[in-house]
């Protein structure tokens, strides 16, 4: 971080930077980051289900990518999950291999 930098700035210059290199490429690149505490459903007992602005540090987690997802792991159900929390372009512009 340059010096008077704000970790939002910081957070935001480096997703910037990481996704402007793929641009124009075919290739996808892709972060992974963690949630700060997850929040439980105080009705159910259940930890709901985290989304990009519950990331640690920016809401840019959720502002700067293209595609966000997350993964949660359902304790009821004994099985995970994966939540698309964004899609800035159509879905069926996306080519999956």
């Amino acid at each position: 971080m340059e010096k008077g930098d704000t970790e939002t700035n910081y957070i935001s210059k480096q997703l910037i930077r990481s996704s402007g290199s793929t641009k124009g490429t075919g290739y996808c690149q892709s972060s992974s980051a963690h949630p700060t505490k997850i929040r439980k459903n105080l009705k159910t007992g259940l930890f709901e289900v985290p989304n990009l602005y519950d990331i640690s540090g920016s809401s840019n987690w959720f502002n700067k990518p293209d595609i966000g997802i997350t993964f949660y792991r359902n304790y009821e159900t004994k099985l995970s999950e994966i939540h698309v929390q964004k899609m800035k372009y159509n879905i069926w512009a996306v080519r999956v291999w």
